[in-house]
């Protein structure tokens, strides 16, 4: 019996039926091959694993071979974006997924929340990791890479006002998106019971991590324009907006415009983008890539821009800010601006850009609240006398492990006075 222990094992006998062809056992190298294939996702040939073929009246099955593998991973790796942008959806096109391709129609979605209806940028944003964080190098190195663990997919508007929250964050968000994300971040007003309301019966575990408040103003009880820097500016707020409204009058040159955007005007876009990443790498924070900004501006519905320009220079644009309508809320929100200009500063064109929708805000009946988003408190709490508005953000997990120790880090490092301190979140 000793020697029964280092006897050859003989392969599996295969059951073969009369006027039918045996197939072949197939080697050990194919099937490792075929395994990879189907864990890698190399396209229809390689996830499906083997192939149905007929060989007379019999049906064999037969791995793929190594050479049909690497010209799958080929063409699959040229599809992959590398323009450094923090796209997702290019990751998703080359898997064959729609971001609106997904049972809950926009129809049946429009029904359930009217204003959230799968408007990439408006309803839901990528962020990337690395945008308001100062990782270690590797981490860095990590996220720098063309895959969708660059980013975050935030479920929120553009000035991380909610647009979905919790309860309704999957009408904001299609289908294949919330798959596909491997990290959700939904923003939502602070202290919910996240797991009650978005667990889905302990499917999912929700991390509160708070953010810095987004700054908004109330136009409800405001009829004009005069009666907002009369009644709700005080003193201070009075003096500097007769200033710049002295300075920008002396200037002469400037005129100040809110202009719809046409979809598909990439002459134009062109001309933001220029502005929106001198302003990004001024600041420290290009919070949206190249290519999801245009993707934004081009293909997006209801747009408009705020727009400065120099008629002295034959309408060249100096500053500007993107302002979109959302139910009840005019939110501005992307804006840059031409630095070597030397008006840009002198007549604080970015301030004129946000006095002009307070006052679009205020002759729009159907506008309650002017949605200026994040940081910056000095304009906008000091200068436009908006008030803040307490977040929080959520992030889903499957893990029950991983969000109880996410919630420990949370409680002990992400607190908004340590990542102030930091210098990680300058909200000045």
């Amino acid at each position: 019996m000793g020697l029964g222990l280092f006897r050859k094992r003989r392969a599996p006998a295969v059951l073969q039926l009369k006027g039918t062809v045996a197939p072949e056992a197939p080697p050990l190298a194919s099937e490792i091959e075929a395994s990879a294939g189907r864990h890698e996702g190399l396209g229809p040939s390689s996830s499906l694993g083997l192939q149905q073929q007929q060989a007379g009246s019999a049906e064999i099955w037969s791995g793929p071979s190594k050479e049909g593998l690497a010209r799958s991973w080929e063409s699959s790796k040229a599809r992959l974006p590398t323009d450094g942008g923090n796209d997702l959806a290019s990751v998703s096109a080359c898997c064959g997924i729609s971001e609106c391709e997904d049972g809950e129609g926009a129809a049946e979605v429009a029904a359930a929340r009217p204003d959230c209806c799968h408007r990439f940028g408006i309803d839901y944003l990528r962020h990337p990791v690395a945008a308001y964080c100062q990782l270690p190098t590797p981490l860095r190195q990590i996220t720098a890479l063309p895959t969708p663990i660059r980013s975050v997919t935030v479920v929120a508007r553009p000035t991380i006002e909610p647009s979905g929250g919790l309860q309704h964050y999957r009408d904001a968000v299609p289908r294949r998106v919330r798959h596909w994300s491997p990290f959700l971040a939904v923003v939502d007003e602070p202290g919910l019971p996240a797991d009650e309301i978005a667990g889905e019966g302990g499917k999912y575990h929700w991390v509160e991590i708070p953010i810095p408040p987004t700054y908004r103003l109330d136009v409800s009880g405001l009829g004009s324009y005069e009666q907002y820097v009369n009644q709700v500016m005080g003193k201070n707020q009075r003096r500097n907006h007769r200033v710049r409204q002295q300075r920008w009058a002396q200037a002469g040159v400037l005129a100040l415009s809110y202009e719809p955007l046409a979809p598909g005007d990439r002459a134009t876009v062109k001309q933001l983008w220029r502005l929106y990443r001198q302003n990004g790498q001024r600041n420290g924070q290009l919070v949206v890539g190249r290519r999801d900004f245009f993707r934004i501006h081009l293909a997006s519905e209801g747009l408009h821009i705020m727009a400065v320009r120099d008629t002295s220079r034959q309408g060249a644009l100096v500053c500007f800010a993107t302002g979109v309508k959302c139910g009840d809320s005019l939110i501005s929100t992307w804006c840059g601006t031409d630095y070597t200009h030397p008006l840009s500063r002198d007549c604080s064109c970015y301030v004129m850009t946000q006095y002009e929708f307070v006052r679009h805000a205020i002759a729009d009946p159907d506008v309650r609240w002017l949605d200026l988003g994040a940081l910056h408190r000095t304009i906008k709490a000091g200068s436009l006398c908006a008030e803040p508005h307490p977040l929080s953000t959520y992030l889903r997990c499957k893990s029950r492990w991983l969000a109880q120790l996410l919630s420990l880090l949370a409680k002990r490092w992400l607190t908004l006075q340590r990542l102030e301190a930091a210098g990680v979140i300058r909200d000045v």
